[in-house]
Protein backbone atom coordinates (compact mmCIF):
# COMPACT_ATOMS: atom_id res chain seq x y z
CA UNK A 1 0.00 0.00 0.00
CA UNK A 2 2.78 2.24 -0.76
CA UNK A 3 4.47 5.05 1.71
CA UNK A 4 1.05 5.06 3.64
CA UNK A 5 1.82 2.75 6.24
CA UNK A 6 4.72 4.04 7.54
CA UNK A 7 4.63 4.74 10.99
CA UNK A 8 4.67 8.31 11.96
CA UNK A 9 5.63 10.58 14.88
CA UNK A 10 2.44 12.94 15.16
CA UNK A 11 0.11 12.11 17.87
CA UNK A 12 -3.61 10.47 17.18
CA UNK A 13 -6.91 11.98 17.78
CA UNK A 14 -8.86 10.29 20.72
CA UNK A 15 -11.54 9.02 18.53
CA UNK A 16 -10.75 5.39 17.43
CA UNK A 17 -12.98 3.70 15.07
CA UNK A 18 -14.42 0.40 17.09
CA UNK A 19 -16.01 -2.77 16.04
CA UNK A 20 -19.44 -3.06 16.35
CA UNK A 21 -20.23 -6.09 19.12
CA UNK A 22 -23.23 -7.49 20.72
CA UNK A 23 -23.74 -7.24 23.97
CA UNK A 24 -22.64 -10.20 26.76
CA UNK A 25 -24.68 -11.93 28.44
CA UNK A 26 -25.01 -11.96 32.32
CA UNK A 27 -24.68 -15.16 33.00
CA UNK A 28 -21.70 -16.59 34.20
CA UNK A 29 -19.93 -18.72 31.25
CA UNK A 30 -18.61 -22.64 31.74
CA UNK A 31 -16.02 -23.23 34.51
CA UNK A 32 -13.10 -23.93 32.04
CA UNK A 33 -12.88 -20.57 30.41
CA UNK A 34 -13.98 -18.77 33.43
CA UNK A 35 -10.60 -16.80 34.71
CA UNK A 36 -10.08 -17.82 38.18
CA UNK A 37 -8.92 -14.57 39.29
CA UNK A 38 -13.13 -12.99 38.43
CA UNK A 39 -14.12 -11.32 41.52
CA UNK A 40 -10.97 -10.58 42.70
CA UNK A 41 -9.17 -6.56 42.06
CA UNK A 42 -8.35 -5.49 39.05
CA UNK A 43 -5.30 -6.47 36.96
CA UNK A 44 -1.50 -5.49 38.08
CA UNK A 45 -1.43 -4.53 34.37
CA UNK A 46 -3.08 -4.63 31.35
CA UNK A 47 -1.85 -4.79 27.37
CA UNK A 48 -3.43 -4.81 23.79
CA UNK A 49 -3.95 -6.60 21.00
CA UNK A 50 -4.30 -5.40 17.86
CA UNK A 51 -6.51 -6.75 15.31
CA UNK A 52 -6.44 -5.29 11.71
CA UNK A 53 -9.44 -6.18 10.17
CA UNK A 54 -11.79 -4.52 6.64
CA UNK A 55 -14.01 -2.89 9.46
CA UNK A 56 -16.41 -1.83 6.47
CA UNK A 57 -16.41 -4.81 4.15
CA UNK A 58 -20.23 -5.96 3.32
CA UNK A 59 -19.83 -9.33 4.52
CA UNK A 60 -18.21 -8.07 8.11
CA UNK A 61 -20.88 -9.62 10.57
CA UNK A 62 -21.13 -12.68 9.25
CA UNK A 63 -17.51 -13.48 7.93
CA UNK A 64 -15.27 -11.39 9.80
CA UNK A 65 -16.10 -10.63 13.45
CA UNK A 66 -16.64 -14.12 14.64
CA UNK A 67 -12.48 -14.40 14.96
CA UNK A 68 -12.72 -11.08 16.52
CA UNK A 69 -15.11 -12.27 19.16
CA UNK A 70 -13.35 -15.66 19.26
CA UNK A 71 -10.21 -13.69 19.97
CA UNK A 72 -12.11 -11.59 22.60
CA UNK A 73 -13.55 -14.63 24.28
CA UNK A 74 -10.25 -16.13 24.46
CA UNK A 75 -8.63 -13.01 26.36
CA UNK A 76 -11.76 -12.56 28.44
CA UNK A 77 -11.88 -15.87 29.74
CA UNK A 78 -8.35 -16.98 29.77
CA UNK A 79 -6.38 -17.68 32.91
CA UNK A 80 -2.60 -15.89 32.81
CA UNK A 81 -2.61 -16.28 36.88
CA UNK A 82 -0.19 -13.38 36.56
CA UNK A 83 -2.65 -10.51 37.21
CA UNK A 84 -2.69 -9.62 33.62
CA UNK A 85 -5.62 -9.01 31.34
CA UNK A 86 -5.76 -8.73 27.85
CA UNK A 87 -7.62 -5.83 25.65
CA UNK A 88 -8.53 -5.80 21.86
CA UNK A 89 -7.95 -2.72 20.21
CA UNK A 90 -9.55 -3.16 16.26
CA UNK A 91 -8.09 -1.22 13.27
CA UNK A 92 -10.30 -0.62 10.61
CA UNK A 93 -7.96 -1.39 7.64
CA UNK A 94 -10.55 -0.58 5.03
CA UNK A 95 -10.23 3.21 6.41
CA UNK A 96 -7.72 5.58 4.32
CA UNK A 97 -4.26 4.59 4.21
CA UNK A 98 -2.99 7.17 5.97
CA UNK A 99 -5.40 6.63 8.92
CA UNK A 100 -4.20 3.36 9.61
CA UNK A 101 -0.89 4.19 9.54
CA UNK A 102 -1.38 7.12 12.07
CA UNK A 103 -3.11 4.11 14.38
CA UNK A 104 -0.49 1.79 13.68
CA UNK A 105 1.81 4.98 14.95
CA UNK A 106 -0.38 5.10 17.97
CA UNK A 107 0.39 1.59 18.86
CA UNK A 108 3.95 1.45 18.01
CA UNK A 109 4.28 4.64 20.31
CA UNK A 110 2.54 2.24 23.35
CA UNK A 111 4.18 0.13 25.33
CA UNK A 112 1.57 -1.65 26.41
CA UNK A 113 0.49 -2.82 22.60
CA UNK A 114 2.28 -6.36 22.86
CA UNK A 115 0.74 -8.18 19.89
CA UNK A 116 -1.47 -7.61 16.70
CA UNK A 117 -3.81 -10.28 15.41
CA UNK A 118 -4.51 -10.00 11.32
CA UNK A 119 -8.20 -10.98 10.74
CA UNK A 120 -10.00 -12.84 7.80
CA UNK A 121 -11.60 -11.09 4.80
CA UNK A 122 -9.00 -9.30 3.54
CA UNK A 123 -5.29 -9.39 1.90
CA UNK A 124 -2.76 -7.59 4.25
CA UNK A 125 -0.20 -5.78 2.02
CA UNK A 126 3.97 -6.44 2.07
CA UNK A 127 4.44 -3.49 3.75
CA UNK A 128 1.73 -3.02 6.58
CA UNK A 129 3.04 -6.48 7.60
CA UNK A 130 6.63 -5.30 7.72
CA UNK A 131 5.66 -2.62 9.69
CA UNK A 132 4.50 -4.27 12.18
CA UNK A 133 7.80 -6.77 12.19
CA UNK A 134 9.68 -3.52 12.43
CA UNK A 135 7.59 -2.39 15.42
CA UNK A 136 8.23 -5.37 17.70
CA UNK A 137 5.16 -6.79 16.91
CA UNK A 138 3.99 -10.42 17.39
CA UNK A 139 1.74 -11.38 14.37
CA UNK A 140 -0.90 -14.30 14.25
CA UNK A 141 -2.65 -14.07 11.09
CA UNK A 142 -6.22 -15.94 10.90
CA UNK A 143 -6.05 -14.66 7.30
CA UNK A 144 -5.59 -17.37 4.28
CA UNK A 145 -4.25 -14.14 2.04
CA UNK A 146 -1.03 -12.63 2.25
CA UNK A 147 2.89 -12.61 2.96
CA UNK A 148 4.01 -13.75 6.40
CA UNK A 149 6.14 -11.48 8.63
CA UNK A 150 9.08 -12.53 10.10
CA UNK A 151 10.30 -14.28 12.77
CA UNK A 152 7.29 -13.52 15.01
CA UNK A 153 4.75 -14.40 13.64
CA UNK A 154 2.01 -17.53 12.85
CA UNK A 155 -0.66 -18.38 10.58
CA UNK A 156 -3.48 -20.06 11.84
CA UNK A 157 -5.56 -21.30 8.50
CA UNK A 158 -4.08 -22.70 5.78
CA UNK A 159 -3.17 -20.82 2.59
CA UNK A 160 -5.68 -19.43 -0.21
CA UNK A 161 -4.00 -22.12 -2.59
CA UNK A 162 -4.34 -25.00 -0.72
CA UNK A 163 -8.35 -24.25 -0.96
CA UNK A 164 -8.01 -24.62 -4.44
CA UNK A 165 -5.95 -27.99 -4.28
CA UNK A 166 -8.44 -29.73 -2.03
CA UNK A 167 -11.19 -28.82 -4.43
CA UNK A 168 -8.83 -29.68 -7.05
CA UNK A 169 -8.37 -33.25 -5.70
CA UNK A 170 -12.59 -33.55 -4.32
CA UNK A 171 -13.03 -32.97 -8.24
CA UNK A 172 -10.84 -35.31 -9.49
CA UNK A 173 -12.68 -38.17 -7.47
CA UNK A 174 -16.05 -36.72 -8.51
CA UNK A 175 -18.36 -38.16 -10.86
CA UNK A 176 -19.94 -35.41 -11.28
CA UNK A 177 -16.99 -33.72 -12.65
CA UNK A 178 -16.35 -36.32 -15.36
CA UNK A 179 -18.53 -34.61 -18.21
CA UNK A 180 -16.10 -30.97 -17.20
CA UNK A 181 -16.17 -28.89 -14.79
CA UNK A 182 -16.85 -24.55 -15.05
CA UNK A 183 -15.29 -21.91 -12.83
CA UNK A 184 -17.38 -19.25 -12.68
CA UNK A 185 -17.27 -16.17 -10.64
CA UNK A 186 -14.47 -13.96 -8.66
CA UNK A 187 -13.73 -10.93 -6.79
CA UNK A 188 -12.53 -8.02 -8.21
CA UNK A 189 -10.87 -6.49 -5.16
CA UNK A 190 -9.20 -9.01 -5.19
CA UNK A 191 -9.02 -11.22 -7.97
CA UNK A 192 -5.48 -12.65 -7.09
CA UNK A 193 -6.97 -14.99 -4.49
CA UNK A 194 -9.29 -16.34 -7.32
CA UNK A 195 -6.47 -16.65 -9.64
CA UNK A 196 -4.71 -19.04 -7.21
CA UNK A 197 -7.44 -21.04 -6.25
CA UNK A 198 -7.88 -21.76 -10.11
CA UNK A 199 -4.27 -22.05 -11.00
CA UNK A 200 -4.19 -25.07 -7.97
CA UNK A 201 -7.31 -26.73 -9.42
CA UNK A 202 -6.45 -26.90 -12.64
CA UNK A 203 -2.94 -28.64 -11.42
CA UNK A 204 -4.84 -31.04 -9.30
CA UNK A 205 -7.01 -31.86 -12.37
CA UNK A 206 -3.61 -32.75 -14.13
CA UNK A 207 -5.92 -32.01 -17.62
CA UNK A 208 -7.72 -35.41 -16.78
CA UNK A 209 -10.80 -33.63 -16.82
CA UNK A 210 -12.44 -30.86 -19.32
CA UNK A 211 -11.54 -27.50 -17.28
CA UNK A 212 -13.67 -24.29 -18.66
CA UNK A 213 -13.73 -20.86 -17.26
CA UNK A 214 -16.80 -18.98 -17.72
CA UNK A 215 -16.73 -14.72 -17.70
CA UNK A 216 -16.17 -13.44 -14.34
CA UNK A 217 -19.21 -11.25 -14.09
CA UNK A 218 -22.85 -11.62 -15.82
CA UNK A 219 -26.28 -12.12 -14.75
CA UNK A 220 -26.86 -15.92 -13.17
CA UNK A 221 -28.89 -16.47 -15.92
CA UNK A 222 -26.52 -16.20 -18.23
CA UNK A 223 -23.92 -18.25 -16.29
CA UNK A 224 -26.26 -21.36 -16.14
CA UNK A 225 -26.85 -21.14 -19.57
CA UNK A 226 -23.10 -21.23 -20.13
CA UNK A 227 -22.83 -24.13 -18.20
CA UNK A 228 -25.55 -25.86 -19.96
CA UNK A 229 -23.82 -25.05 -23.03
CA UNK A 230 -20.61 -26.01 -21.95
CA UNK A 231 -22.21 -29.29 -20.76
CA UNK A 232 -20.02 -28.99 -17.57
CA UNK A 233 -21.49 -31.51 -14.22
CA UNK A 234 -19.87 -29.34 -11.69
CA UNK A 235 -19.33 -25.49 -11.22
CA UNK A 236 -16.88 -23.78 -8.81
CA UNK A 237 -17.42 -20.54 -7.97
CA UNK A 238 -15.07 -18.05 -6.99
CA UNK A 239 -16.90 -15.93 -5.44
CA UNK A 240 -18.81 -14.66 -2.49
CA UNK A 241 -22.26 -16.70 -0.74
CA UNK A 242 -24.41 -14.09 -2.28
CA UNK A 243 -23.34 -14.59 -6.23
CA UNK A 244 -23.38 -18.74 -4.95
CA UNK A 245 -26.69 -18.94 -3.96
CA UNK A 246 -28.43 -16.66 -7.25
CA UNK A 247 -26.41 -18.99 -9.35
CA UNK A 248 -27.70 -22.19 -7.68
CA UNK A 249 -30.97 -21.11 -8.14
CA UNK A 250 -30.32 -19.86 -11.52
CA UNK A 251 -28.71 -23.76 -12.45
CA UNK A 252 -32.02 -25.03 -11.13
CA UNK A 253 -34.41 -23.47 -13.34
CA UNK A 254 -32.57 -24.16 -16.08
CA UNK A 255 -33.27 -27.52 -15.63
CA UNK A 256 -29.45 -28.38 -14.37
CA UNK A 257 -30.20 -28.98 -10.14
CA UNK A 258 -28.28 -31.93 -10.69
CA UNK A 259 -25.11 -29.82 -11.51
CA UNK A 260 -23.06 -29.82 -8.16
CA UNK A 261 -21.57 -26.56 -7.00
CA UNK A 262 -18.85 -25.92 -5.17
CA UNK A 263 -17.24 -22.77 -3.55
CA UNK A 264 -14.35 -21.48 -1.46
CA UNK A 265 -14.65 -20.13 2.48
CA UNK A 266 -16.24 -17.32 1.18
CA UNK A 267 -19.50 -19.33 0.65
CA UNK A 268 -19.80 -21.03 3.78
CA UNK A 269 -21.52 -18.56 5.01
CA UNK A 270 -25.04 -18.35 6.51
CA UNK A 271 -26.33 -16.15 3.95
CA UNK A 272 -25.73 -18.87 1.21
CA UNK A 273 -28.23 -21.07 3.07
CA UNK A 274 -30.82 -18.61 3.69
CA UNK A 275 -30.91 -17.39 -0.12
CA UNK A 276 -30.59 -20.49 -1.59
CA UNK A 277 -32.99 -22.49 0.77
CA UNK A 278 -33.29 -26.32 0.03
CA UNK A 279 -32.07 -25.82 -3.54
CA UNK A 280 -28.51 -25.00 -1.44
CA UNK A 281 -28.38 -28.99 -0.80
CA UNK A 282 -25.48 -30.49 -1.97
CA UNK A 283 -23.07 -27.88 -2.47
CA UNK A 284 -19.48 -28.87 -1.12
CA UNK A 285 -17.14 -26.13 -0.09
CA UNK A 286 -13.69 -25.91 1.14
CA UNK A 287 -12.84 -24.09 3.90
CA UNK A 288 -9.02 -23.88 5.77
CA UNK A 289 -11.36 -23.63 9.14
CA UNK A 290 -12.79 -25.46 11.79
CA UNK A 291 -16.60 -25.45 12.81
CA UNK A 292 -17.46 -27.39 15.75
CA UNK A 293 -21.01 -26.24 15.43
CA UNK A 294 -22.11 -30.46 15.62
CA UNK A 295 -18.86 -31.21 17.49
CA UNK A 296 -19.87 -33.63 21.04
CA UNK A 297 -16.75 -32.98 22.62
CA UNK A 298 -16.57 -31.30 25.89
CA UNK A 299 -14.01 -28.38 25.08
CA UNK A 300 -15.77 -27.65 21.45
CA UNK A 301 -19.21 -27.79 24.01
CA UNK A 302 -17.89 -25.06 26.51
CA UNK A 303 -16.53 -22.96 23.44
CA UNK A 304 -19.98 -22.62 21.71
CA UNK A 305 -21.98 -22.61 24.96
CA UNK A 306 -19.64 -19.56 26.02
CA UNK A 307 -19.58 -17.68 22.61
CA UNK A 308 -23.26 -17.81 22.72
CA UNK A 309 -23.70 -16.07 26.55
CA UNK A 310 -21.03 -13.85 25.11
CA UNK A 311 -22.53 -12.85 21.68
CA UNK A 312 -25.71 -14.18 21.71
CA UNK A 313 -25.23 -16.48 18.64
CA UNK A 314 -23.75 -19.73 17.17
CA UNK A 315 -19.90 -19.12 16.22
CA UNK A 316 -19.13 -18.17 12.56
CA UNK A 317 -16.66 -18.63 10.21
CA UNK A 318 -13.15 -18.50 12.39
CA UNK A 319 -14.73 -17.90 15.38
CA UNK A 320 -12.45 -21.05 16.45
CA UNK A 321 -9.05 -20.01 15.03
CA UNK A 322 -9.89 -16.34 16.77
CA UNK A 323 -10.08 -18.29 19.87
CA UNK A 324 -7.24 -20.55 19.13
CA UNK A 325 -5.42 -17.12 18.05
CA UNK A 326 -6.24 -15.45 21.30
CA UNK A 327 -4.90 -19.04 23.34
CA UNK A 328 -1.81 -19.10 21.33
CA UNK A 329 -1.08 -15.26 22.52
CA UNK A 330 -1.97 -15.77 26.09
CA UNK A 331 0.78 -18.59 26.27
CA UNK A 332 3.19 -15.96 24.41
CA UNK A 333 2.56 -13.39 27.12
CA UNK A 334 2.40 -16.23 30.09
CA UNK A 335 6.20 -17.66 29.18
CA UNK A 336 7.62 -14.26 27.88
CA UNK A 337 6.04 -11.53 30.14
CA UNK A 338 3.98 -8.67 29.54
CA UNK A 339 6.11 -7.09 27.10
CA UNK A 340 5.88 -6.35 23.22
CA UNK A 341 9.78 -7.78 23.45
CA UNK A 342 8.79 -10.47 25.46
CA UNK A 343 5.97 -11.73 23.63
CA UNK A 344 7.61 -11.53 20.68
CA UNK A 345 10.61 -13.50 21.71
CA UNK A 346 8.25 -15.95 23.37
CA UNK A 347 6.03 -16.66 20.39
CA UNK A 348 8.96 -17.13 17.98
CA UNK A 349 9.79 -20.21 20.25
CA UNK A 350 6.78 -22.33 19.62
CA UNK A 351 6.57 -24.54 16.85
CA UNK A 352 3.50 -26.08 18.11
CA UNK A 353 0.48 -25.36 19.56
CA UNK A 354 -2.66 -27.46 20.58
CA UNK A 355 -5.78 -25.74 19.95
CA UNK A 356 -10.01 -26.01 19.68
CA UNK A 357 -9.10 -26.01 16.17
CA UNK A 358 -6.76 -28.92 16.09
CA UNK A 359 -3.06 -29.10 16.58
CA UNK A 360 -0.76 -26.42 14.91
CA UNK A 361 2.44 -27.22 13.62
CA UNK A 362 4.40 -24.13 12.45
CA UNK A 363 7.82 -23.81 9.87
CA UNK A 364 10.68 -21.45 10.16
CA UNK A 365 8.75 -19.45 8.06
CA UNK A 366 5.56 -19.17 10.50
CA UNK A 367 3.14 -21.03 8.31
CA UNK A 368 1.94 -24.24 9.09
CA UNK A 369 3.73 -27.24 8.19
CA UNK A 370 0.87 -29.63 7.60
CA UNK A 371 -1.75 -26.44 6.13
CA UNK A 372 -5.19 -28.23 6.66
CA UNK A 373 -8.42 -27.80 5.05
CA UNK A 374 -11.81 -29.27 5.29
CA UNK A 375 -14.54 -29.95 2.95
CA UNK A 376 -17.84 -29.26 4.21
CA UNK A 377 -21.54 -29.90 2.27
CA UNK A 378 -25.17 -28.21 2.75
CA UNK A 379 -27.34 -30.57 4.53
CA UNK A 380 -30.49 -29.02 5.27
CA UNK A 381 -29.27 -25.33 5.48
CA UNK A 382 -26.21 -26.77 7.65
CA UNK A 383 -22.76 -26.56 6.94
CA UNK A 384 -21.38 -30.44 7.53
CA UNK A 385 -17.97 -31.53 7.44
CA UNK A 386 -17.33 -34.27 4.68
CA UNK A 387 -15.94 -37.22 6.24
CA UNK A 388 -12.05 -37.19 6.06
CA UNK A 389 -11.54 -34.08 6.05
Amino acid sequence: MGRGWHLGRRRLPAALTLAVLLAACTREPPPDLVDPGRGRPSPAATVRVAVLRPGSAPDFVPRILPAEQGLRLAFDEGALGEGVAVEVDPVDVSAPPEEVARRLGELAADPTAVAAVLGPGWRPPAALVATLAGAGFATVSVTPLGAGGGPAWRRLVAPVGAEGAALGRFLHDAPAAADGVCLAGGDRAAPEGAGRVARRIRRELRGEVPLRRLPRRGRPAGLAARVAAAGCGAVVWLGGAEGAAALRRALSEHGLRSVLLLGTDRVKDPRFAELAGALGEGTVVACPCADVSLSTDPRALRFINAYAEAFGAAPGIFAVEGFDAGRLLLRAIAEGGPTREGVARALSAISAHEGLGGAYRFGPDGELVEPGVRMYRDEGGRWVALPGS
